[in-house]
């Protein structure tokens, strides 16, 4: 708030502003209009003098050409010139010299090109006059008259005029070029120029300078020649120099005129440089800033000198009042605050003053002779001390942690802010403490809480994958059993009852894979391993295994691969073809009628990085879901409603997988649906992009259950060693070999296997991975070491278990195993394993048959 006695001092300044600024601006207004009038004069003079210059010039080459004239209309010159008479014409070009005074070459030559005549420096004339353009220009097109420079792409160019040479009838008789010393074209006007500071230059079309002056007072005097790139033609725009006609430019530091010659091709330019103009103006506006500013310095004083004395006389009178009012604004900051703050003396830690909400929480007092010092109720080191108490005495603001000793005589958390305060004298450190103590604990509870949830859900996914790897293992005697008996002759109510049994096998293992991803990716332990893939084979492939499905019902699959799309891309074939399966197995059971799509597309998204991204597209015309719920769609355990659920069966985890499966895979999935019309999903993954070789190189196909070429006959049974402690698989196992045509020696442990290698041959061996004694992973490892025997060292061996997962089967190939096969197995799988890894083997031409 301003007091009364300090309003005049307002005023006064206030006026005292208004005047000065008054003055300022007077001068500034009268410095401007002298400056502008003495560059519009400038612009006038220097026009003029361009127009004039270039009035001048064009007059003497008009001169020049005159004389040029003159000499072809001599009597007996057009019939020396087409005998080729040198001494004729010699005579007769001499009598006319004197009207070319200003000329450094002259030359004649015939119509082909042949020089009858030359005078001057042989550096200054044109060569090869019979090849240059403007020759052929006189001999084709006529031209009488001819004005240009030469050689055109020199950085001194010299003007040159030529006319034609024509007999009587019109007819081409050869040319006369003269070369024109532009160095006398200025001569009058150095005599007329009394400012000698100009700039005048003479410039064809291409911005080629042919002749120049510039005054000795000009700040060009130093300058290189100009050329087409000085920084003078820079100076307003290269354009303005070839607008033709007369033209005016100004920039900040010069003022440039140009007229074009009269029917030339040539102008004349006329600059002077704005500082050079205003030497004047800037006298007069030194002198009018000098007294301006000495009368502001004195008013200035004068009135610094009285405020300073009225100043003077309130000092004591402000202070006091912010004395008063600083002890009034720190006893509510400070007493009032429901905070603990503290005073602390910086050089030895004792606490000059504290609010009675510290008072309370410490148990101290800060009066009498037992003051309390921060050490005593600071449980850290005295180092810690040391630094806290210089550290906070350095800088403004600063946070920090303890533990302190309080009143109860407990141990809490402490948190403080501290900063530094100027109390009238002496520095202090202000502290605003906090108990964060139950924060504190509620954090460790929290964590701990985590920790917790976290076991409980590795817990609950260890327990998920050890229940599907338990229940793989009765279902592969179920299974194997099943598809044994399939083989075998039955009717036809048998065969059906057969192949009910399997079909709800292979459903039971739906939902158990399932459950297994589910717990593996909700564990975070999912992964994805990139190789080559073939994905126009892979979509395909995928199209087969609905075949039945869809004859059932009479559907239609399509599958739509755009021809951008790669055929091998770097990408997870196995979670690919999971995807797909879901979806397209979710269109083809929820579609009465009609027909399913696939549809596959790219786009890129890092060329650098050999990266792009595949889109699926995968529609239906089935049954179609409500807007309301496909928001939840792809939440876990969730189906569109109950009634649904009956008709169509389902454990709800598979959209929530294909999701999860996405995201891993860098890609993102989408859906839309209209009820009764039908469903889309749209998603998509980043997969790597292959090299154009790798591209074309095709692998190599993987052998059938079969070798073709030779008799079955002719090649012994292989013999497999299986490892396998289920007595149950070992039956399964056995009895599925064997109709693959294999001879089959069964052991119980991975040492039983080890001692098995080591006495008798066997072709490949199928290895259990849970096994007493020694597990299936170890005895690999043992069998690749040499324990079985050398020669046993490369043997096929292939996994067999129930661990289904793709970390699982890179886990046991990495371990030395050649091929993995997942619980339960089936017939047609196992026989093209066997195949695969004994490729240079014939199986028997029907399963079952023995090699004679």
């Amino acid at each position: 708030m301003i007091l009364k006695e300090h309003r005049f001092l307002l005023v006064w300044f206030g006026i005292y502003a208004l005047v000065l600024v008054g003055g300022i601006i007077l001068v500034i207004l009268f410095l401007a209009d002298q400056r502008r009038s003495i560059l519009e004069m400038a612009g006038i003079r220097i026009h003029n003098e361009s127009q004039q210059l270039a009035a001048h010039i064009g007059g003497q080459l008009r001169i020049i050409d005159l004389g040029l004239l003159a000499v072809t209309e001599m009597e007996g010159f057009a019939r020396s010139v087409q005998q080729g008479d040198t001494r004729a014409l010699s005579r007769m070009i001499r009598r006319k010299m004197p009207l070319f005074s200003s000329f450094i070459s002259f030359q004649l030559v015939d119509a082909n090109g042949d020089i009858l005549f030359s005078q001057g420096s042989a550096t200054d004339g044109i060569r090869n006059l019979g090849e240059q353009w403007f020759f052929k220009e006189h001999r084709d097109a006529f031209s009488p008259f001819l004005v240009f420079t030469s050689p055109t792409d020199s950085a001194k160019p010299t003007l040159h005029m030529s006319r034609r040479v024509e007999d009587d009838r019109g007819r081409f008789l050869g040319a006369m070029v003269i070369g024109i010393s532009t160095s006398a074209i200025f001569s009058h006007y150095q005599a007329l120029n009394a400012i000698r500071s100009n700039l005048v230059v003479l410039y064809d079309t291409h911005l080629q300078v042919l002749s120049s002056w510039i005054g000795p007072q000009s700040g060009y005097a130093s300058m290189e020649p100009l050329s087409a790139k000085s920084p003078f033609f820079s100076s307003v725009g290269r354009e303005f120099f070839l607008q033709g006609g007369s033209h005016l430019a100004k920039s900040d530091d010069l003022i440039v005129a140009t007229t074009q010659l009269a029917r030339l091709p040539f102008y004349v330019g006329v600059a002077e440089e704005t500082s050079r103009l205003l030497d004047d103006w800037r006298d007069i506006a030194a002198t009018a800033i000098l007294l301006l500013i000495v009368a502001a310095v004195g008013a200035t004083l004068a009135l610094l000198y009285a405020a300073n004395q009225f100043v003077k006389r309130s000092v004591m009178e402000s202070r006091l009042r912010r004395v008063k009012l600083r002890e009034s604004i720190y006893k509510s900051i400070f007493y009032e605050n429901p905070c603990m703050q503290l005073l602390i003396e910086p050089e030895t830690g004792r606490i000059q003053d504290a609010n009675p909400r510290a008072k309370e929480f410490y148990g101290f007092e800060v009066s009498g002779e037992k003051r309390a010092f921060w050490k005593d109720f600071d449980v850290s080191s005295p180092e810690r001390q040391d630094e806290f108490l210089g550290r906070s005495s350095m800088t403004r603001r600063n946070y920090h942690r303890f533990r302190h000793t309080v009143a109860t005589g407990d141990i809490r958390e402490v948190e403080a802010y501290t900063s530094v305060v100027d109390l009238e004298g002496p520095l202090f450190i202000h502290a605003i403490l906090n108990d964060i103590t139950p924060r504190v604990e509620a954090e460790l509870a929290l964590k701990e809480a985590s920790a917790r949830a976290e076991s409980a859900n590795t817990a609950k996914s260890e327990f998920l994958a050890n229940m599907s790897h338990e229940i793989r293992t009765p279902m592969n005697g179920v299974n194997g059993m099943l598809q044994l008996l399939q083989c075998t002759e039955l009717d036809k109510e048998q065969a059906d009852y057969v192949d009910t049994a399997l079909t709800a096998s292979k459903n039971l293992l739906v939902i158990i894979n399932d459950i297994l991803d589910f717990s593996k990716i909700e564990a975070g332990k999912f992964e994805i391993f990139e190789a080559k893939v073939d994905i126009v084979a892979l979509c395909h492939s995928v199209h087969e295994f609905f075949d039945v499905q869809l004859l059932d019902k009479k559907l239609d699959l399509f599958v739509e691969i755009d021809p951008n799309v790669p055929q091998y891309v770097l990408a997870d074939a196995g979670r690919i073809r999971q995807v797909l399966f879901n979806l397209l197995g979710n269109a083809v059971k929820f579609t009465e009628e009609g027909e399913v799509r696939l549809a596959v597309g790219m786009s890129r998204v890092d060329s650098a990085a050999h990266r792009l991204n595949l889109h699926f597209t995968v529609t239906d015309t089935g049954i179609g879901i409500p807007e309301e719920k496909l928001a939840d769609l792809f939440n876990p355990f969730t189906q569109v409603n109950a009634t649904l659920t009956k008709k169509y069966q389902g454990t709800g985890l598979g959209l929530s997988i294909v999701k999860r499966l996405v995201a891993l895979m860098g890609g993102d999935i989408g859906i839309s649906s209209v009820l009764a019309e039908g469903t889309s999903v749209k998603f998509r993954i980043n997969v790597g992009e292959l090299r154009r070789e790798e591209q074309q190189s095709r692998e190599q196909p993987i052998p059938g259950s079969r070798m073709s070429g030779m008799e079955p006959a002719v090649r012994p049974r292989p013999r497999v060693l299986l490892a396998e402690d289920d007595a149950v698989n070992q039956k399964v196992t056995i009895g599925i070999l064997t109709n693959c045509g294999c001879d089959v020696f069964c052991v119980s442990t991975g040492q039983e296997a080890l001692e098995a290698l080591t006495k008798e041959h066997f072709d490949c061996v199928f290895m259990d991975i849970q096994m007493p004694v020694l597990d299936g992973v170890e005895t690999t490892r043992l069998i690749r070491g040499g324990h079985a025997g050398h020669a046993k060292k490369d043997i096929p061996i292939i996994a067999m278990t129930a661990y289904a997962l793709a970390d699982d089967k890179e886990k046991f190939l990495a371990a030395g195993m050649d091929a993995y096969i997942a619980k339960p197995v089936l017939r047609d799988e196992m026989c093209a394993v066997v195949s695969r890894v004994l490729h240079d083997m014939d199986m028997p031409a029907e399963p079952g048959e023995t090699a004679e």
